[in-house]
């Protein structure tokens, strides 16, 4: 498959990089993107999406094996999972101001950063305060699969990019 074109569209390197994203569509048309990019930004956003949702289903799993070390009841469990669940849904609400102030690049660094570091940190937690703060982390992850993730593919496809999160 050959990419056509356009005389009327500039190709990613001469993208020019001045004023915003969608005034640059908006004025010059969207880049016509190399296959070797659309290929990159796929598998790198696949990758992404499946060690995110690795991280989420293994600390359920592994919740029952955590809660017996610390000699946790079913009930107590339960009610730090919650928090748990209550910690990541503040903490992903962060993600769309963040965005807002900081951009795309920066924000895709914090959260999938903030995501692996909640991950790694899980295995030093000493008990239910340090396990709800360090699992809240991850809600990072949560809006870094949709948010930035889908300003950068919608940023690369046209003027329907998303520079803005639900959360903000």
């Amino acid at each position: 498959m050959t990419t056509v074109q356009n005389p009327g569209i500039v190709h990613e390197t001469e993208w020019p990089r001045t004023g915003t994203p969608s005034d640059e569509v908006l004025l010059k048309g969207p880049p016509t993107l190399s296959r070797r990019t659309i290929m990159t930004t796929t598998v790198v956003c696949f990758l992404a999406w499946v060690f995110s949702v690795y991280d989420f289903v293994l600390f359920g799993t592994l919740l029952p094996k955590i809660s017996e070390t610390f000699g946790w009841t079913t009930g107590q469990a339960t009610a730090i999972a919650t928090g748990v669940t209550v910690g990541t849904f503040v903490v992903s609400l962060l993600v769309g101001p963040m965005l807002d102030r900081w951009g795309r690049k920066p924000s895709l660094i914090v959260t999938t950063a903030g995501a692996a570091l909640s991950s790694g940190f899980t295995a030093l937690v000493g008990g239910a305060a340090s396990l709800i703060g360090v699992r809240a982390i991850s809600g990072l992850g949560y809006w870094d699969s949709f948010a930035v993730h889908r300003g950068y593919v919608g940023g690369g496809v046209g003027p329907v990019g998303v520079t803005r999160s639900i959360a903000g």
